[in-house]
C-alpha cells in the first residue's frame, strides 16, 4: 500500500470535477496537447502533496523497509502504470482485429418517372444501413501487433532495469549510514584518547616538568587533528542519512536508528566463473532485452512504411429501403467485396518516413552492439571484484580477531595493573569492525549488481529479505 493515501485520490477527484462539470462537453473536446496539460496539472498536484505530507519513517529503520518505501514511491508508481498501461492499451488495440463502421444511407428523392404507371413527381428515395470493414490489409496489422508488442516488452524491462537500480541505490545509502555511524565511532575513540594523551602530558609538565613545551603541542596538535577529523565523521553521518532519505523519496524525513541485516545469504555464495554466465546475461540482462524490444520496434515500424501501398480487402454490407421498386438494382440487401490495388504511388513524404525509419533502425541496432560489449565488461568487472573482495574478507576477519585478542590482552594488563594500551586496542578494534563490514557491505553490493546485471529477483528483494 502506498504511504501516501490521499494524494492520487485527490488528484483523480480534481480530473473528475473536470469531467463532469457544466463545462463536461467542452473537455471531451479538448485536444491532445490540452489533456497532457490536465494529466501534467494533476501530476504535479500529486507531488506537490506527496512531498508537503512529509511521513515519518519507521524507527528503526530495515533495509528491506527502505526498499519497499523506495518501489513504492507515488511518482514511480504513476509512471509505471502511464507508461505500461499506454503500451498494453496499444497492443489491445491491434489485437481488436479491424476496425468496421456503421453508417446510415439517406437518398430523400423526388422524381417524374414519365410512366403511365405514375405522374407528377413521385418519392424516389432510397434509405439504408451500412457495414463496412476491413476484411485483409495484407500484413500492416501484422506489423502493426509486432511494434505495439515489443514496446511493451521494452518499458518492461525498462521499469525492471530502473527497480533493480534504484534498490542498488538504497542499499549503498542504507550502508553508507552504517558505515558512517561505526567510522564515527572509531574516530571518537581515537579522539578520546589523543585527548588524554594531551591532557596526561600537560598536567604531567605543570606537576613536575617532565615534558617540553614542544612535546605539549605536539600532543594537542595531534589531539585537534584527531577533533577536525572526528567532526568530519559526524558530519558525514548526517549526511548519508539525508542521502538515504532522498533515495527512498522521502528527503524530510530521516532515520535515527537503523538495524544491520543479515547478511549471510551473500556471504556464502561461491564466486561463478565469467564464461559460465556470459550467455545468461547476454540472454536476460533488462538493458539489453529492452534495447531488442526497441530494435523489434523500430523493424516492425520500417516494415509497416512499407506495406503502406499494399492491397487493402474490404467488405460492405448494405440493408436498404427503395420508395420505389421498379427498374434495375433496387436489392433490399447487398454484400460486396472490394480488393484495392495500388498501381504507381510517387509520394515524397512516405519515403522519406521510410527512410527515417531505416536510419533510426540502424542506430538502435549499434546501441545494441555498444550496450553488448559494456555488459560483457560489466560482467568480468563484477566477477573480479567479487574475487577481490572475498580475499578481502577472509583479511579482514583475521584482523578483526586479531584486534579482538590484541584488545583482551590489554584489558588483562589493565586490570593486573600493568602499563598498557588498552585505549589504542579499542580504537583498533572499532576500526577493524569497520573494515570488516565495509567489505563485507561491499559484498552484498557486487551480488546485487550482477544479479540485476542478469536479470535475477535480488536476494533481499525476492524474498522479502533477511533485515
Amino acid at each position: 500500500m502506498s504511504d501516501f493515501p490521499n494524494t492520487s485520490a485527490d488528484a483523480s477527484r480534481q480530473v473528475d470535477v473536470l469531467n463532469g462539470s457544466a463545462d463536461a462537453p467542452y473537455a471531451r473536446r479538448l485536444s491532445g496537447i490540452s489533456r497532457r496539460v490536465v494529466i501534467f496539472s494533476a501530476l504535479v498536484l500529486l507531488v506537490s502533496q506527496a512531498s508537503a505530507q512529509s511521513p515519518a519513517i519507521p524507527e528503526p529503520l530495515t533495509l528491506v523497509a527502505a526498499m519497499t518505501i523506495a518501489r513504492e514511491q507515488p511518482l514511480l508508481q504513476l509512471h509505471h502504470r502511464a507508461t505500461i498501461e499506454l503500451a498494453e492499451a496499444r497492443v489491445a488495440a491491434t489485437q481488436a482485429g479491424f476496425d468496421y463502421h456503421i453508417g446510415l444511407v439517406l437518398e430523400p428523392r423526388t422524381a417524374d418517372k414519365g410512366s403511365a404507371l405514375t405522374s407528377g413527381l413521385v418519392s424516389d428515395g432510397r434509405y439504408g444501413l451500412s457495414l463496412t470493414t476491413t476484411l485483409s490489409d495484407f500484413g500492416q496489422s501484422e506489423s502493426q501487433h509486432r511494434a505495439a508488442s515489443a514496446q511493451l516488452a521494452s518499458e518492461k524491462a525498462a521499469f525492471h532495469a530502473l527497480q533493480d537500480a534504484r534498490h542498488i541505490a538504497v542499499m549503498e545509502r542504507f550502508f553508507s549510514v552504517l558505515l558512517a555511524d561505526m567510522h564515527f565511532y572509531a574516530q571518537d575513540e581515537k579522539m578520546t584518547m589523543t585527548f588524554l594523551r594531551f591532557k596526561r602530558v600537560r598536567e604531567q609538565r605543570e606537576r613536575f616538568e617532565a615534558y617540553s613545551m614542544v612535546e605539549v603541542q605536539a600532543r594537542e596538535s595531534d589531539y585537534q587533528a584527531q577533533r577536525v577529523r572526528r567532526l568530519q565523521s559526524d558530519l558525514a553521518r548526517r549526511r548519508t542519512r539525508h542521502h538515504l532519505a532522498v533515495a527512498m523519496g522521502w528527503p524530510n524525513a530521516r532515520s535515527r536508528d537503523l538495524v544491520r541485516p543479515n547478511l549471510a545469504e551473500y556471504n556464502d555464495r561461491p564466486v561463478p566463473d565469467y564464461q559460465v554466465l556470459l550467455s545468461e546475461a547476454l540472454h536476460t540482462n533488462p538493458a539489453l532485452t529492452a534495447v531488442r524490444a526497441r530494435v523489434e520496434t523500430a523493424t516492425q515500424s520500417l516494415l509497416l512504411s512499407q506495406r503502406v501501398n499494399r492491397p487493402r480487402l474490404t467488405g460492405e454490407l448494405l440493408l436498404q429501403h427503395h420508395d420505389q421498386f421498379t427498374g434495375f438494382s433496387r436489392d433490399r440487401v447487398r454484400a460486396l467485396l472490394q480488393l484495392r490495388v495500388p498501381l504507381v504511388s510517387r509520394e515524397s513524404h512516405e519515403r522519406l518516413a521510410s527512410i527515417e525509419r531505416a536510419a533510426h533502425l540502424a542506430s538502435l541496432e549499434a546501441e545494441l552492439i555498444e550496450k553488448t560489449h559494456r555488459v560483457q565488461l560489466q560482467l568480468m568487472t563484477l566477477i573480479d571484484k567479487l574475487r577481490v573482495n572475498q580475499v578481502a574478507r577472509i583479511a579482514a576477519g583475521v584482523e578483526e580477531s586479531y584486534r579482538s585478542a590484541y584488545q583482551d590482552r590489554s584489558r588483562s594488563l589493565y586490570e593486573m595493573e600493568v602499563k598498557a594500551d588498552l585505549g589504542d586496542a579499542q580504537a583498533q578494534v572499532a576500526e577493524a569492525l569497520w573494515k570488516s563490514a565495509k567489505v563485507e557491505f561491499e559484498n552484498v553490493i557486487l551480488w546485487s549488481k550482477l544479479d540485476a546485471l542478469l536479470g535475477r529477483p535480488m536476494l533481499l528483494g525476492a524474498k522479502g529479505g533477511t533485515g
